[in-house]
């Protein structure tokens, strides 16, 4: 699914009519789709049967409102600079404490750039 403008208010329509989805994969898209998905998704919902997202680093807000998630691959742009924001975003929601210890919810993480020069294609 490619995602312009309205589209970001049908994603999240659609999403809140499918409570069983467990894999949502979004395809690389206009640069601006932060904002479009910060501001699409700030209301309180909550996607708690998605277990497994690959998406654009540029739609990394809408990870605040998948509580399970499991398995994450995000496609980067030409610098790495956008992981950032991606890394503070995983930090807090993703990490569960039990039995008195700090667990990862995340079982997989990966970034996949496409262009090899990249910050992200070194490793960082």
């Amino acid at each position: 699914m490619t995602l312009k403008g309205n589209s970001m208010l049908y994603l999240r329509d659609c999403l809140e009519a499918l409570p069983s989805l467990h894999t949502l994969e979004i395809a690389p898209g206009d640069r601006n789709m932060t904002g479009l998905t910060r501001v699409t998704f700030k209301d309180p919902l909550s996607f708690p049967s998605i277990r497994k997202v690959t998406i654009p680093l540029t739609v990394h807000p809408i990870l605040s409102r998948l509580p399970n998630l499991e398995e994450l691959v995000c496609f980067s742009g030409p610098s790495g600079k956008s992981v950032k924001p991606l890394l503070g975003s995983l930090r807090g929601p993703y990490l569960r404490e039990r039995n008195g210890e700090v667990e990862p919810v995340l079982k997989s993480f990966r970034v996949i750039s496409p262009y090899p020069d990249s910050e992200i294609a070194a490793g960082m």
